[in-house]
């Protein structure tokens, strides 16, 4: 198969240098990108969202560099990261994966910058491990808001679930594009606030070529499900999240159909949170205004 990361982009579309590292989780080889090279610089890992890979933090890897020592990992089934064997992309592994990574490379405490199923597991983990974690930045981390979750929810729990088992036994095989230009054409329809550079860097580090189809594929693991995030768990991450004590701060974007955690009644669940609006962003809203959110991520990291 080819990987298309290893045809390389125009030189101004690369973005720096970024160091590629592995690690190991319940014997499962999972793959990260770090930028900075100073062992002694504080500790920042990026972590992407359903479907996503890390090469997508690229820029703010690129922009944190020379004062943090940044790691993106791939989360399992996702980029270049293994696919688990039994399918098993629960976010309990996931919160494992994340604890291998801080142990083996990053160290703690650690600051932990993560975007919609990221966030997810970053909240989690924050609250089960206090003392690894220095803050918390998460971007659209709450699930779909509450009239999106009620269209989702309508089933009965135990049809949800058996539709959930037969989708996982019956996704064996991804989409699949006759050219990278296809599938470009395709993700660029998806993501219209999207630029260029940020199109082709997902396509780059996100697509595999399979000889024998003669076609290009999403190298995630077609076995992916979608996370529930807010679902029938959420009083138990009510408990949850009032355990987490490090600074946190919660972006969201004014047009996303994520949930807001003001209006939805989440707020008081963090002891020292603080919220922000990107108007007119929706749900990628690190990618949607890049500019503004540096200057945020910059300014709570200080």
């Amino acid at each position: 198969m080819t990987d298309l990361a290893r045809q390389p982009l125009p030189a101004e579309r690369r973005g720096g240098n970024p160091t590629a590292l592995a690690f190991q989780s319940s014997g499962l080889a999972l793959a990260a990108t770090q930028w900075g090279e100073d062992q002694g610089s504080p500790p920042i890992v990026l972590l992407h969202g359903w479907k996503d890979h890390g090469r997508m933090w690229d820029a703010v890897g690129t922009g944190l560099a020379a004062r943090y020592r940044v790691i993106a990992p791939d989360l399992r089934g996702h980029g270049d990261s293994a696919w688990s064997p039994d399918g098993d992309y629960s976010i309990l592994a996931m919160l494992g994966d994340l604890n291998a990574l801080i142990d083996q490379h990053a160290g703690s405490p650690v600051s932990l910058v993560a975007h919609s199923m990221g966030a997810d597991i970053a909240m989690r983990f924050a609250a089960a491990f206090p003392e690894k974690v220095k803050s918390l930045f998460v971007i659209e981390g709450f699930g779909l808001g509450a009239a999106h979750r009620r269209r989702l929810f309508r089933r009965p729990v135990h049809d949800r679930y058996r539709r959930a088992i037969m989708d996982r036994n019956n996704n064996s095989s991804d989409h699949s594009y006759a050219s990278v230009a296809d599938a470009r054409a395709r993700f660029a329809r998806a993501h219209p606030k999207f630029s260029a550079e940020l199109v082709d860097r997902f396509l780059a580090h996100g697509l595999r070529h399979d000889a024998q189809a003669n076609a290009w594929f999403w190298k995630r693991d077609p076995k992916l499900v979608a996370p529930a995030m807010l679902g029938p768990e959420l009083n138990a991450l009510r408990q949850l999240w009032r355990h987490i004590d490090c600074p946190v701060l919660h972006l969201r974007g004014g047009a996303s159909p994520f949930a807001d955690p003001q209006a939805e009644g989440l707020a008081d669940c963090f002891r020292t949170a603080r919220y922000a609006v990107f108007e007119g962003a929706g749900h990628w809203v690190h990618h949607e205004q890049p500019e503004r959110f540096m200057a945020l991520l910059e300014e709570f990291l200080a």
